[in-house]
């Protein structure tokens, strides 16, 4: 168990023994100190990277964003009708705040009947990248499938000994975004950029060698089919014995029968302080799976 886990189940174990009547004074004194400690506390130096990483981006993507000026996406049926798209590397709450956009809305006009945006990211925030590539990063070969930002692509170069760090993304603006930040930050040793469909025959080839495959839910909202060929054709052609991590995505919204190609392996019941705790903190929106052998 590392420092800072043992530093979270200290606390959490101090909260609990606390009588009822005091939580929530505590609770407030906590959040007082963290708020005053925060702006003083230098970040790791893989931290520092990610911040440089992302006001770089935020030099060419306006906020909230979540997507290319002119970039089409398509929101799905059960989203709410006013959800507005962002993305939790590029803008994060404390960055977003910082800007002219607003993340609430009146309800009634000219009334102070105020509501907080409906919103949905396409990216992960900087804290899950990190705790996710402390959970696995034994692997040679991975690949992200919808790259957008490169946001995994980059701490995973940062944080992990893979060989290969691979970016498969349709969408050739986005490509060119994640090019000029891999050429300035000097990561093109271990980073590609393909700018093709995943159905490709270049595309099968790149997932037919990954040890970890990553969806950070790409087809919900850029696909009509909600992703069925993209879906079908990326599980067919990876490897057995790889892994998969999806993403912020349900089972219900994928398209396929998930068990026809893969096992779950996610830790199962994991405990406020046991070994797996990630899994229902940072990474709780997050499922890992086997890829089972092919059968004829």
């Amino acid at each position: 168990m590392n420092e800072l886990n043992s530093a979270k189940f200290a606390f959490l174990d101090i909260y609990h023994e606390l009588k009822p009547e005091n939580r929530c004074r505590f609770a407030r004194w906590v959040g007082g100190f963290a708020e005053s400690e925060i702006d003083s506390l230098p970040p790791t130096q893989t931290e520092e990277t990610l911040i440089q990483i992302a006001d770089t981006l935020r030099m060419d993507i306006e906020p909230p964003g979540g997507k290319l000026p002119n970039e089409i996406t398509r929101k799905p049926e059960d989203e709410e009708d006013e959800v507005v798209e962002v993305d939790e590397f590029l803008y994060p709450d404390n960055v977003l705040k910082e800007t002219d956009f607003s993340t609430s809305e009146c309800a009634v006009c000219k009334s102070k009947n105020i509501n907080d945006l409906e919103m949905v990211s396409h990216s992960m925030s900087q804290d899950e990248l990190t705790v996710l590539f402390e959970e696995i990063k034994d692997f040679d070969v991975m690949v992200d499938i919808g790259s957008r930002t490169g946001c995994i692509l980059y701490a995973a170069h940062l944080m992990t000994k893979a060989k290969e760090i691979i970016g498969i993304e349709i969408d050739d603006e986005w490509c060119k975004i994640q090019d000029n930040v891999v050429q300035k930050f000097g990561m093109q040793d271990r980073i590609k950029i393909v700018s093709d469909d995943v159905k490709s025959e270049k595309s099968k080839k790149i997932l037919s060698k990954a040890d970890l495959t990553i969806m950070n839910n790409p087809f919900q909202w850029f696909s009509k089919d909600n992703g069925k060929q993209d879906f079908e054709c990326i599980l067919k052609n990876l490897k057995a014995g790889s892994r998969v991590l999806l993403c912020h995505i349900e089972e219900k919204d994928i398209p396929v029968t998930l068990g026809d190609y893969l096992v779950e392996t996610t830790p199962e019941n994991p405990v406020v302080n046991g070994p797996d705790h990630a899994w229902i903190d940072e990474l709780k929106a997050y499922r890992i799976f086997k890829v089972l052998e092919k059968t004829n």
